[in-house]
């Protein structure tokens, strides 16, 4: 069963190269990819016949001051490498064979982080930045959501975006090797998901703690990785993943779910940690959903949102990717069912500004900008 990421992806279509639009914040932004692997773990998917360690794909997205570095040169880089553009193309053409190469075509900026730049005059006194991880929803390729990582960083945050082998449809680590997904299509198989994800982000917040493997993450990085401020939240099964993360790691201090059903942990106990709920309209009114209990249960600062025209894939970059494009008239229907019509640029500033309003408040208790979330952007609605 194709993914509903996968479904809305092959909607997207284009006749020549597409340039991602660039960040929305002051800060410039640099990008590392980096494999990790757990030496404790054992990936319980890999085949029978071979016993190995589980490892995952990140980006690191890193604030760059914007006064040193206005005139760092910009690099252009595919959106995603080869085989990953290719599976998502393929899709492309299975749902609208007019529709085909799109991925390929797409490419994205970013500022080119010199390991060794001496020319570069540096403030004496280094900046320091928290930390955000993300976790994407089921199936979908952390790379869906570059775009949205970006911008977050461009406000001052590093973000982290993670892979989880065998649950994304397909991660392509660096040196080649490829790990396609597997169909998790029951209730118990995406709980085993879930749970996997949460030990791949208690092994990064770890690996964020050795400061030989932080050196190597951020190698050439101006600033310092504040890890005494760390927040993650995530979409989909990655919100479900960031709430059960909170529960099993009190070094991350908050969270926000976009869209996501909680996992039975979260759901029975709640958490202590501040959180926040982000949803399409009618989100905790649809049968079965567990948002409502979810949010009694919740014992810290607390806040749930909806978001007007907007459905679940909407949290992806994909309706900020549509805004570049022009898309076929005959396409229309279909992209509005699954990506709603909400504008994909202004779409984009509301997720960011509700993620930087809510950091501001975790990290400096600063009330402001989560008290005015529904005067400062259209289409919110605060329960």
């Amino acid at each position: 069963m194709l993914s509903p990421l996968l479904l809305a992806a092959a909607l997207v279509a284009v006749v020549r190269a597409i340039l991602v639009p660039g960040p929305i914040g002051a800060f410039p932004v640099a990008m590392r990819t980096h494999e990790l692997i757990d030496f404790s773990r054992v990936d319980p998917y890999a085949s029978r016949n071979h016993t190995l360690l589980r490892r995952i794909l990140v980006s690191v997205f890193l604030p760059l001051d914007p006064v040193q570095y206005a005139d760092a040169k910009v690099q252009q880089l595919p959106y995603m490498p080869p085989l990953t553009a290719a599976e998502y193309s393929r899709i492309t053409q299975i749902i609208a064979p007019s529709f085909k190469g799109v991925f390929e075509k797409l490419a994205i900026e970013y500022r080119r982080l010199e390991t060794n730049d001496p020319g570069r005059e540096y403030a004496t006194k280094k900046k320091s930045y928290p930390v955000v991880i993300f976790s994407p929803g089921l199936g979908a390729s952390r790379l869906m959501y570059s775009a949205g990582a970006r911008d977050l960083a461009s406000q001052g945050y590093i973000v982290i975006t993670i892979d989880h082998p065998y649950d994304a449809s397909i991660v392509e680590f660096p040196d080649g090797s490829v790990v396609r997904g597997v169909n998790f299509s029951t209730t118990a198989q995406i709980a085993v998901a879930a749970k996997v994800r949460v030990q791949d982000v208690v092994f990064l917040v770890n690996q964020l703690h050795d400061s030989d493997v932080q050196e190597r993450l951020t190698e050439g990085f101006p600033g310092l990785v504040n890890v005494e401020k760390m927040a993650i939240y995530g979409h989909s099964l990655g919100g479900a993943t960031a709430a059960e993360a909170l529960r099993k790691d009190s070094r991350l201090l908050g969270g926000m779910n976009w869209d996501g059903e909680m996992q039975e942990a979260a759901a029975s106990h709640g958490l202590a940690q501040p959180f926040i709920q982000v949803g399409v309209p009618r989100h905790r009114y649809e049968n079965n959903s567990n948002w409502p209990a979810f949010y009694e249960k919740l014992r810290g600062p607390k806040l749930e949102l909806m978001l007007e025209n907007t459905t679940h894939i909407s949290f992806t970059d994909l309706p900020l990717l549509l805004s570049t494009m022009e898309v076929p008239l005959e396409a229309q229907p279909s992209l509005e069912y699954f990506l709603g019509t909400v504008s994909g640029r202004r779409l984009r500033r509301t997720l960011t500004g509700i993620l930087k309003a809510s950091l501001e408040f975790l990290f400096e208790r600063n009330v402001e900008g989560v008290r005015s979330l529904a005067e400062d952007y259209c289409g919110v609605t605060v329960f």
